[in-house]
């Protein structure tokens, strides 16, 4: 899935505009041309790191021709992704558009996407609740313009190099041979390493039956789990 096309109506100081996207694109242009607007707005659509529309800074100052904040989006897909549409959705071949409203005279369509079916503009929500929709275009990953290394390169936390690598390792660990290997292998060691000892006879599986009696007047028992690789 990916991001081939983007409208944007009302949205900061920005009236009605249409951007192509390619594979790699790149905004050029002056300070207050409206670049972070534009990736501000795509960042608005996906509410990533909590960043949301906020009416007072977001909707253009000056009276706009009407009371509507909104941003379109068309994504390409790929073969199995528009199979996976509902039919209503499958307008253009390996096409799907969406609108998210920021703000509306309609309070039931702020903060709401609805998409493009045959007849048009759908009236309902696309595929309902705000809930079920997320996932449903994918992810994005920000870097803003000014900001430390440690900050996007750490794996200990969120970052932009984490969401990278999950991403890649996602999509292959769900069909890779190997990680299936490692995943056996890793239940064959759990399941025998509580049996070793130590040399003075301690062990896992030992530690558990102990706990266990000591907690067996309070009818609970203790055991210890190792959880495979996910």
């Amino acid at each position: 899935m990916k991001l081939a096309e983007l409208s944007l109506h009302n949205f900061r100081g920005i009236k009605d505009s249409v951007i192509v996207l390619d594979d790699y694109t790149l905004l050029v242009g002056p300070n207050n041309a409206g670049k972070s607007t534009v990736i501000d707005a795509i960042r608005a659509f996906y509410e990533k790191d909590k960043f949301t529309f906020k009416k007072d800074t977001d909707f253009p100052y000056l009276s706009p021709e009407d009371k509507e904040s909104w941003i379109e989006i068309t994504f390409s897909l790929s073969g199995d992704e528009y199979e996976s549409l509902a039919d209503e959705y499958r307008v253009e071949q390996n096409r799907l558009r969406v609108r998210k409203y920021f703000k509306s005279e309609d309070p039931k369509k702020s903060g709401c996407i609805f998409g493009y079916s045959i007849s048009g503009l759908s009236g309902k929500q696309f595929y309902g609740e705000k809930n079920v929709q997320q996932g449903k275009f994918g992810d994005v990953i920000y870097i803003p313009a000014v900001s430390r290394v440690d900050d996007h390169t750490k794996l200990s936390g969120p970052s932009a190099l984490r969401d990278l690598l999950s991403s890649v390792l996602e999509d292959v660990v769900q069909d890779s041979e190997s990680f299936r290997g490692l995943s056996s292998a890793f239940e064959k060691f759990a399941g025998s390493v509580k049996e070793e000892k130590t040399k003075d006879d301690r062990s896992l599986a030992g530690f558990e039956n102990e706990f266990s009696q000591l907690l067996e007047s309070w009818g609970v028992s203790f055991g210890l789990q190792m959880k495979s690789p996910s």
